[in-house]
């Protein structure tokens, strides 16, 4: 009601902040993510030619780029890009397999589940001091790498050594996770 004598306490005024504070921290993350992305897709857009890959319903880019790319970008309108030493170098059989295991991540939507991921706080403290958003991303990895050998144990073996190819490409010295 309107005519009420209660007043907020210094307490909840003190939360209410912390949450305000948290809060718009989120959306901040979330803007972040997106603007990297967006510059991430655009640089790449300028280097990229348009490809064909057989059985794949989504826009594919090849670029020439130092690091072994494969990776799905976009939200609404997800595109392929695929550095061409990864296709220089896989056969047909590992390049569908590749190539099936990021449709794995199309299918999930793991691009905006990421996203959505930035609006949670971290909450690194609750897992043991371990970033929960790199569990995610193994948790991910596995249900697009189930995904992409559904169909046969060849399909396995395809993208095991497809996995061996992108990780004998990554350039000496750079650390870090090459994406397939």
């Amino acid at each position: 009601p309107h005519d009420t004598n209660e007043t907020i306490g210094l307490k909840l005024a003190i939360f209410s902040g912390l949450m305000a504070c948290g809060i718009a921290w989120s959306f901040g993350r979330v803007i972040k993510a997106w603007s990297d992305s967006r510059r991430l897709t655009a640089d790449w857009m300028r280097i990229a030619e348009p490809a064909f890959v057989d059985g794949i319903s989504i826009p594919v880019y090849r670029l020439d780029h130092v690091f072994p790319i494969m990776a799905v970008a976009g939200i609404r309108r997800p595109r392929l890009f695929i550095a061409n030493r990864l296709l220089d170098s896989m056969q047909p059989a590992e390049i569908a397999a590749a190539v099936a295991h990021e449709m794995g991540h199309v299918t999930a939507r793991d691009n905006l589940r990421r996203l959505l991921l930035c609006l949670l706080p971290d909450l690194r403290t609750l897992f043991g001091g371990k970033n929960p958003d790199a569990r995610w991303m193994e948790a991910s990895e596995n249900a697009a790498d189930l995904f992409a050998v559904r169909r046969s144990a060849q399909s396995a073996l395809d993208l095991a050594s497809a996995l061996i190819k992108v990780a004998r490409a990554v350039p000496a010295g750079k650390i870090g996770r090459a994406h397939v």
